[in-house]
């Protein structure tokens, strides 16, 4: 026991100095793997916004004057590929009471890219046509009010349920999204699409 309490005192016989430098090793190794996990999410976020992009994707940005409603007509005779609704697109939201961003799936003949935890999306069923359906993030799924055992969202005035959850077990890049489709829109959701004249 003598020799035991002779070793420690021989290591720790400038005790202020040990312990400054047992606390600041303690404190490098946290600031190193924080980096480390900051890094770790920046990659897999990065991958999965990678991910959801197509191949051979085409960006456009549409200007439509005098209001004109081009979204009935805008996929007739695309038989290849998907076209998706997005950027500058935000609808109110009521369970934040401030406007949100949404993505708008105009035609489907493909694979979409979004990552579900559960559910489908809207319109990816025949009998999806005329009602209100959403897909939502993880994390606007937790804003969504329970109504006679489903999931609702209100967005412009119109309550819409909820038929998906989109997310990824590896970033949280899905977890804000809002995905609606053109055949699932309430009058008031398309009257702002169409009220607004840039995409």
């Amino acid at each position: 026991m003598g020799k035991i309490k002779a070793l420690l005192r021989s290591v720790f016989r400038y005790r202020l100095i040990s312990a400054f430098f047992i606390i600041s090793q303690l404190v490098m190794f946290y600031a190193v793997f924080g980096v480390l996990s900051i890094y770790n999410k920046a990659y897999a976020k990065e991958t999965d916004r990678l991910q959801s992009m197509y191949k051979n994707r085409i960006q456009l940005d549409v200007t439509v004057g005098n209001s004109q409603d081009m979204f009935n007509y805008i996929s007739n005779g695309v038989e290849d590929g998907n076209m998706i609704l997005g950027g500058k697109l935000s609808l109110s939201y009521a369970q934040i009471s401030a406007n949100t961003k949404c993505e708008v799936i105009l035609k489907s003949n493909e694979e979409l890219p979004y990552k579900m935890v559960s559910g489908r999306l809207p319109g990816s069923e025949p009998g999806d046509s005329g009602k209100r359906l959403i897909a939502v993030g993880r994390y606007k799924y937790k804003d969504a009010y329970e109504m006679d055992g489903k999931k609702y969202v209100t967005l412009e005035n119109e309550e819409y349920e909820i038929c998906g959850v989109i997310g990824s077990s590896t970033s949280d890049y899905y977890d804000y999204k809002m995905v609606l489709s053109i055949d699932c829109l309430g009058t008031n959701v398309l009257k702002e699409i169409c009220r607004k004249d840039s995409y």
